[in-house]
């Protein structure tokens, strides 16, 4: 996960170096420098009060556990995008608000992200009637 944020933030600022006049590029430079401290405190140190700690799947349906929270939440499911070797978990919590839950391969066990993109892609399917009546 790190390396992908070094190489994201990384080409951006790259590129606003690249093409940009130097006024505009520092401009563009400090929010790719905001970016990337936010993402890696969220994502990869999970400091902020936000950042999801655990996720499970139990009796079809979705639970995380946060930093600032003291018990595991339900929350409800949205969608997800599934690559190869990525996973973008989307859900939305009691209080309305959309977050998502970026997994890489490497971060979790090979076995572990196989099982979990088979749940999502399993989720991602036309739902019955109680997924209907929440949308």
């Amino acid at each position: 996960m790190a390396v992908y944020l070094a190489f994201v933030h990384g080409s951006v600022g790259w590129v606003f170096v690249a093409i940009l006049p130097v006024g505009w590029a520092l401009l563009g430079l400090s929010f790719v420098a905001f970016s990337a401290l936010y993402y890696w405190r969220y994502s990869v140190a999970l400091r902020g009060p936000r950042a999801v700690t655990q996720l499970l799947f139990t009796a079809n349906s979705w639970r995380v556990s946060r930093v600032a929270a003291l018990d595991n939440e339900l929350v409800e499911w949205c969608d997800a995008v599934i690559l190869p070797y990525m996973l973008v978990l989307r859900f939305r919590d009691r209080g309305g608000r959309r977050f998502s839950v970026l997994i890489v391969a490497d971060q979790v066990a090979p076995h572990t992200f196989r099982r979990m993109r088979v749940i999502a892609r399993f989720a991602r399917l036309p739902n019955n009637d109680s997924q209907s009546a929440l949308r």
